[in-house]
């Protein structure tokens, strides 16, 4: 019929009261064998409909993969995007999980980091706050920007990830290098914060094993440990402060007067407002504590010691 009807003098691009055309129609209902008659026949492949959405970003949107090959073939522009809000057809494909698409659009000259929407999203922080680990793993795997944030909130793909509880994304994020310390969000929070304002223990888990920093205060002062405490996660209290002692522990010397016997080397520096006696006896109560031959509340009466070095002015907050 529709050869017919263009042998018929059919006008091929002529649109409906909502801007769409036989190429848009065919398209969105999955007719992929139409589209190189309709193409050769004179359609305008990136033509758009009233929404701005050509039949590429309309085929990416049902999930048509056959159709968005042959568009793509056709000419079809794997750039052109929405002019109202800047959504493009691999940020659609990213957003609903379209892998096969995703692959496709790249490879047919999609730009990966792409700020496409309307707060400067790409299509890899679209797919990380969504949780479509494959998607953010091909993306990964074409050079998309692992820290590239959002233009309106500084949030980066890490960060949503965290945000929205997707583990097994931001694992592979990162193992990818994703930084775990950008300051993200209109509160200065990090993908730390995010966890923990979920009460995510496992994600939490995964930053604590990539040294994401703990001291890091957010806009209003509160840093990772404060933030636990405020909401009642006492096994993300205890997992912090856990990471916080291994890490001071572990921390090499910072000079030769430090020697592997200093007590002091532990903490930052020596106030010199307390004595020796007093820094030795805080210092050895609180090695007890990290070899676990002692209670915490040993470290009571030793707090206000603690709390001059570099150590407590973090742990004991």
């Amino acid at each position: 019929m529709v050869k017919f009807l263009l042998e018929n003098d059919a006008e091929i691009n002529q649109s409906c009261a909502v801007g769409q055309t036989a190429l848009h129609y065919a398209a969105e209902n999955g007719h992929a064998q139409l589209l190189p008659l309709l193409v050769d026949n004179g359609a305008l492949i990136n033509i758009v409909n009233n929404n701005d959405s050509s039949p590429l970003l309309n085929s990416a949107l049902d999930g048509f993969t056959e159709v968005v090959q042959k568009l793509l073939e056709c000419g079809a522009n794997p750039n052109l995007a929405r002019e109202q809000d800047g959504v493009s057809p691999l940020f659609i494909a990213a957003k609903y999980n379209r892998v096969a698409i995703v692959e496709l659009l790249v490879k047919h000259g999609a730009t990966v980091n792409y700020e496409c929407d309307e707060d400067g999203a790409t299509a890899l922080f679209i797919a990380a706050q969504r949780g479509h680990f494959d998607v953010v793993k091909f993306l990964l795997s074409q050079k998309a920007k692992i820290n590239l944030s959002r233009r309106t909130d500084d949030l980066t793909p890490l960060f949503s990830a965290a945000l929205e509880g997707h583990e097994k994304t931001v694992e592979l994020l990162l193992e990818e290098g994703a930084n775990p310390d950008l300051c993200c969000n209109l509160n200065g929070d990090t993908p730390l914060h995010a966890a923990i304002s979920k009460g995510n223990v496992s994600i939490v888990k995964l930053l604590l094993d990539k040294n994401a920093r703990l001291d890091y205060d957010n806009y209003a002062g509160v840093t990772p440990l404060e933030l636990a405490r405020k909401r009642g996660y006492e096994g993300i209290v205890s997992l912090i402060k856990d990471k916080m002692l291994t890490n001071f522990v572990e921390k090499p010397k910072k000079t030769e007067s430090q020697s592997s016997n200093s007590l002091f080397s532990f903490f930052g520096y020596k106030p010199k407002f307390y004595t020796d006696d007093q820094y030795n006896e805080a210092a050895k109560a609180y090695l007890s504590v990290i070899r676990g031959e002692a209670d915490s509340h040993t470290l009571t009466e030793h707090e206000e010691v603690l709390k001059a070095g570099e150590l407590g002015r973090i742990y004991f907050r």
